[in-house]
C-alpha cells in the first residue's frame, strides 16, 4: 500500500485496486481486496479501532471450527483437528 495508510477499520480501506498488504488490515470484502496469499476473513479483525463486524486478510487461519486452507484461487474449509497432507 505505498503511499496509503494502514487499514485499521475503515469500511471499503482494502479495495481491489489497492488492496491490504498484512494480516488484520481491513476492511476488506473479498480476497481480491487482500495482497499475495492472504485471504479476507469474517469478522476477525483485532483491536479498538475496528467494529465488531469488520472482517480483516488473513493467512492461514481458524474460522470458528474450521481451518480455512487457500489453495491458489481455491479455498478448503478443515475441520479442526484433521491433518492436511499435501498431494
Amino acid at each position: 500500500m505505498l503511499g496509503r495508510e494502514i487499514c485499521v477499520g475503515d469500511n471499503h480501506c482494502c479495495t481491489a485496486a489497492f488492496p491490504c498488504d498484512a494480516e488484520n488490515q481491513g476492511d476488506c470484502d473479498d480476497d481480491s481486496e487482500c495482497r499475495g496469499d492472504l485471504i479476507c476473513g469474517v469478522h476477525n479483525c483485532m483491536g479498538d479501532t475496528f467494529d465488531k463486524d469488520d472482517d480483516c486478510c488473513r493467512s492461514t487461519y481458524l474460522e470458528g471450527s474450521f481451518l480455512k486452507l487457500r489453495l491458489g484461487s481455491w479455498f478448503m474449509q478443515v475441520p479442526r483437528g484433521k491433518f492436511v497432507t499435501r498431494v
